[in-house]
């Protein structure tokens, strides 16, 4: 039980953690979205073992488990009995949370399924097809589990919360050291930098011709007026001096990232991938989606009881990556940092 203990064959109520599991049924029970409760209440204090936030799966099962509305069940054996004690949540209570979950869990099993962040990413060793997500009712309720989508496959097939632990572990084993970061701030910065020289020394060129074109400009108007030149030769030298200006002006302009700004992109690398199970934990289920197709596009293998990458993930290429091979710092399309909450 997340907020209690086994005292004497019962269960006892934690007196800390138990108002956070009571607010966060009735936050759920009210319609809010399951993933904004979970990460304000882990902020509070309600967590998991390991003292990170609960994944979404385990948050489900908190949410399922009838032991927090004083009852004993076990579908399986056909048991269903008040236990010897205290609910920490009322009936009414449990019963609107699950109300609203069921809903949802109806709604999600569409082809845009975001209830499984890990479908399309993961493959299956057998085979190489892609896993799909799909929820089946059991005798008493409803699970979840990530399948072969090969129909003369089949191979793997695994509740959604097992395969969803597996990514979490394989997260903090890809998590990067801060020593690596330190290398990576160094060399963005010294990379940076001699572009900021290249770029000074190119405005300066790009001045003098500037203000070349405007002399030259302010002697063909003078040679106009002293009627040195046609009409018709002024207007086209006109029109070919004010064009080129107004490129060399677009050109002057300063357009590089200032140094704060790339120190608040490194920093919030480092929030990111110094602990990518934290960073996993905290996103809505659609964000997760995009987070893992982002760090994985080579795609994920898993045989139901392992999950390994099919190549060196591309962060850590890229984190590794020497000053002199600077071009190659460039992040895949599509990948999106998210922000603490």
């Amino acid at each position: 039980m997340c907020a209690g203990e086994r005292v004497n064959s019962s269960m006892q109520i934690d007196p800390i953690k138990s108002p956070l599991v009571v607010t966060t049924f009735e936050r759920v029970g009210n319609g809010e979205s399951k993933q904004l409760v979970r990460n304000e209440m882990a902020a509070l204090g309600l967590v998991g073992s390991t003292g990170r936030p609960l994944s979404p799966s385990r948050f489900d099962e908190m949410i399922l488990n009838p032991l927090y509305r004083g009852r004993i069940v076990r579908p399986d054996w056909d048991i269903d009995v008040a236990g010897d004690f205290a609910p920490m949540v009322s009936e009414e209570a449990w019963n609107r949370a699950n109300v609203i979950r069921k809903r949802r869990t109806k709604k999600s099993q569409g082809h845009d399924n975001t209830e499984f962040p890990l479908r399309k990413t993961v493959c299956c060793s057998s085979c190489g097809y892609r896993l799909t997500g799909s929820t089946s009712k059991g005798r008493k309720d409803y699970y979840s589990y990530y399948t072969c989508w090969n129909p003369s496959c089949k191979a793997v097939s695994v509740r959604s919360e097992t395969l969803e632990s597996l990514y979490e572990g394989l997260l903090a084993s890809l998590s990067v050291s801060q020593p690596i970061l330190d290398l990576f701030e160094a060399s963005m910065l010294s990379a940076w930098k001699e572009r900021q020289r290249t770029a000074a020394r190119m405005r300066e060129e790009i001045l003098k011709k500037l203000l070349t074109a405007e002399q030259r400009l302010v002697v063909l108007t003078d040679r106009y007026l002293d009627q040195k030149i046609d009409e018709a030769l002024f207007n086209e030298q006109h029109l070919r001096l004010k064009n080129e200006i107004t490129i060399l002006r677009e050109l002057s302009s300063p357009a590089s990232m200032e140094e704060q700004t790339l120190l608040e992109a490194i920093q919030q690398c480092r929030e990111i991938f110094t602990d990518l199970g934290s960073t996993w934990n905290r996103l809505e289920s659609q964000q997760q989606s995009r987070f893992v197709a982002s760090l994985h596009p080579e795609g994920l293998i898993t045989d139901g009881t392992s999950l390994r990458t099919t190549e060196t993930p591309w962060f850590t290429r890229v984190m590794t990556t020497s000053e002199e091979d600077e071009h190659r710092l460039a992040v895949p399309t599509g990948f999106e940092p998210v922000s603490s909450p």
